[in-house]
């Protein structure tokens, strides 16, 4: 083991025992029926919204108690996770929730990254993410019926993030374009008509990224070199 993975792997060991013991807790995070005794010193730097409930000189900043009433505890916990061992699992048996599948789990993920200003947690979501759908992507062979866990993702971005925030907009909009033959198998599909008409603005994208592209590289969109080096980044390979 490198000195740096060692420094790593003993600040999450650390990180481990006060979030399992809660010692030294000095703020409670609760939501739904759960509770989980953090530190501010680990939470608050890295997230504007926990950083202002403790420094506002509202409620939270005397009772050091923050209630995340609308998010889900399943979610909560992996962002908590995020903030001790810098890393979540996509799902786990025990949730009980039907939407966590591994990609609607990052997605949501990213979501709540930016409701609550996590940063580093929408970077983490969006790789993730980006990995996921590119491995699925290599099974893909073009049978209607076999994007359906695609679609699923189109839907669950489009309808959870902000039309001017592009972090997993464009992760959908690239994997669609990064191949010539997934490309037209894709757009001609029966999923794809379903796709426009349940989220009409991923359509609207992905013609103007397609026509910017040609216009300025006099390529067609599945050669041009910002897709590929996406494409090529997020698969660690070439395509």
């Amino acid at each position: 083991m490198s000195a740096t993975n060692q420094i790593i792997s003993e600040l999450k060991k650390g990180n481990s025992k006060l979030l399992e013991s809660g010692l030294f807790s000095d703020l409670v995070i609760k939501c739904g029926d759960r509770a989980w005794n953090v530190h501010t010193q680990i939470i608050c730097p890295r997230s504007d919204f926990f950083c202002k409930a403790v420094t506002s000189g509202f409620k939270e900043t005397e009772s050091r108690v923050v209630e995340l009433k609308e998010e889900d505890p399943a979610l909560v916990d992996r962002m908590i996770r995020y903030f001790y061992y810098l890393d979540y699992e996509e799902s786990t048996p025990s949730d009980h929730v039907q939407y966590l599948t591994k990609f609607h789990c990052c997605i949501f993920m990213y979501a709540l990254g930016d409701r609550l200003g996590i940063d580093g947690l929408k970077c983490l979501s969006r790789t993730k993410l980006r990995l996921a759908l590119h491995a699925q992507s290599r099974s893909w062979t073009g049978w209607d019926g076999e994007y359906g866990t695609l679609i699923a993702a189109i839907s669950a971005i489009y309808n959870s993030t902000p039309d001017n925030d592009r972090g997993l907009r464009d992760v959908v909009i690239n994997l669609t374009m990064c191949r010539q033959y997934f490309y037209i198998t894709f757009t001609q599909s029966k999923e794809f008509e379903s796709a426009v008409e349940v989220v009409p603005r991923f359509l609207l994208d992905l013609v103007r990224r397609t026509s910017a592209y040609h216009d300025s590289d006099h390529l067609l969109p599945w050669w041009a070199p910002a897709v590929k080096n996406d494409v090529m980044t997020m698969a660690g390979t070439g395509v």
